[in-house]
């Protein structure tokens, strides 16, 4: 198989800021090109980020929600992410909570 037909299974990835209409950001264009064909090749996408993030989008589009499974974060966002994250079936990760084996449960995980 060539290097254009590899699918990785699940990435782990990071954003410097957030946007419900408009996905995940970056600071910089060499990371949000990298992360863009990494998400575009994944099957399951992890996103891990820190409160600050939210609604604070940056300089260059890394994706949509679409191929987000989970968001791994320090501290619960407010209730509006919540229920977004909640209608698009991505599994909100806090600190302390159970460990979560299913890409995609909608159920949110609290410590």
């Amino acid at each position: 198989m060539g290097e254009q037909g590899k699918v990785l299974l699940r990435v782990f990835i990071s954003a410097d800021g957030l946007s419900a209409d408009l996905g995940l950001w970056s600071n910089d264009i060499e990371t949000a090109y990298l992360y863009k064909h990494v998400t575009a090749n994944a099957r399951d996408v992890v996103l891990v980020v820190d409160h600050s993030k939210f609604s604070a989008p940056s300089l260059f589009q890394i994706c949509g929600w679409e191929k987000v499974s989970r968001v791994v974060t320090d501290t619960a966002p407010d209730a509006a992410w919540v229920s977004f994250f909640e209608e698009r079936g991505i599994t909100l990760v806090l600190p302390g909570a159970p460990e979560c084996d299913t890409p995609g449960d909608s159920s949110t995980q609290k410590p």
